[in-house]
């Protein structure tokens, strides 16, 4: 069995951008990984860290802040953990939603009853890419393997995901390929926490993209992002602003009809 791992980031109302990412690998890879990752959370002082969050180590907040604490630190820290996951054999799958050109949408009942909000897309999105990943993991390999998906638990889009989710399990189309869903603390689980930096790294560049003059924090995250994706990690991503809204509206009215002759067909 396979296993993605997802984060999500800027989900929160006054946010320009909302992101969803995360990793996917096998069962082996997702072992050597936490075995690697776990020893790394350490304090300067010798404290154990009970996670990573990426957020905190970028702003010296939490277990993260002064004066236990200092940049050179956290920068060095987050070096060390980009490595693991570079050096690990897993794939990068993230998306992005740009908030000014999706908000307007939501105007429309029929497309608010679709996507209530923007992180439903970024999460469709990276069911999509796991499952298309797992089927060329398997042409690859000669496998039949399926993908069990990971999310960071989740209080305000839990129960809609899960919805979601049973309809692509449901799914001709997709649902041979899943085995599972389930929301998870990523204290308990090691890859949350890399797909927390990777969430935050896929926020933070695509809000760079749309809003380059929006002042950037001080911590270097472009540069370290990179060197993450410069590593052995593939990338599977897309980015929803006004042009790929307008695509999958169209493709989403296209269905819609379809699916409405067909049942006047049968």
């Amino acid at each position: 069995m396979l296993k993605a791992y997802f984060d999500d980031s800027g989900t929160h109302q006054q946010s320009e951008i909302t992101s969803v990412a995360g990793f996917i690998g096998d069962i082996d890879a997702w072992s050597v990984f936490d075995g690697q990752w776990k020893p790394l959370l350490v304090a300067p002082d010798g404290t154990k860290l009970s996670e990573f969050k990426m957020y905190d180590c970028v702003h010296g907040e939490k277990e993260f802040s002064a004066p236990c604490w200092n940049f050179a630190d956290r920068l060095a820290l987050t070096g060390k953990l980009v490595d693991v996951i570079a050096e690990t054999n897993i794939m990068a799958i993230g998306s992005s939603v740009v908030r000014k050109h999706f908000d307007p949408l939501l105007a429309h009942e029929w497309f608010r009853h679709k996507a209530p909000h923007a992180y439903y897309l970024c999460f469709q999105y990276c069911i999509q890419a796991a499952v298309n990943w797992t089927r060329r993991y398997n042409g690859q390999f000669g496998k039949d393997e399926r993908v069990a998906l990971v999310f960071d638990e989740q209080g305000t889009f839990g129960k809609i995901s899960y919805d979601l989710y049973l309809d692509y399990k449901n799914s001709e189309r997709w649902g041979d390929q899943l085995v599972s869903i389930s929301f998870a603390s990523s204290k308990d689980f090691s890859p949350l926490q890399a797909s927390d930096l990777l969430a935050y790294g896929t926020n933070d560049l695509t809000l760079n993209k749309y809003y380059p003059n929006i002042r950037r924090p001080d911590f270097p995250i472009g540069r370290v992002f990179d060197r993450m994706m410069e590593g052995q990690i593939a990338r599977a991503g897309g980015i929803y602003d006004d042009e790929a809204l307008l695509g999958l509206v169209k493709d989403m009215i296209e269905h819609e009809t379809a699916l409405l002759e067909k049942e006047k067909q049968g």
